[in-house]
């Protein structure tokens, strides 16, 4: 049979590995892009949280939310304290 488009088979085998290395390059682009962001929110689960000031905050030990660590670490026996009560 001959080619309606009067290209030998040749020509066309090339034509269709070029369609396959574009999918193939798109297609590693698009895994690459989902690597990235992937990263990212690892990132911003796993990294330092910060408050409106740049200050780093940290989980509040033995109670919900987060405080700026700096304050804790100047003073942890006050925090205790305060956290079960004066006594």
């Amino acid at each position: 049979m001959s080619n309606p488009n009067g290209k030998g088979n040749a020509e066309n085998g090339k034509e269709n590995e070029m369609i396959t290395s574009s999918e193939i390059i798109k297609s590693v682009g698009v895994v690459a892009a989902a690597v990235g962001f992937a990263a990212w929110g690892i990132c911003k689960i796993m990294g330092s949280s910060v408050d409106e000031n740049n200050k780093k905050l940290m989980k509040k030990p033995g109670a919900d939310g987060y405080m700026n660590r700096e304050d804790f670490e100047k003073n942890p026996k006050d925090y205790f304290r305060d956290l079960h009560g004066k006594k």
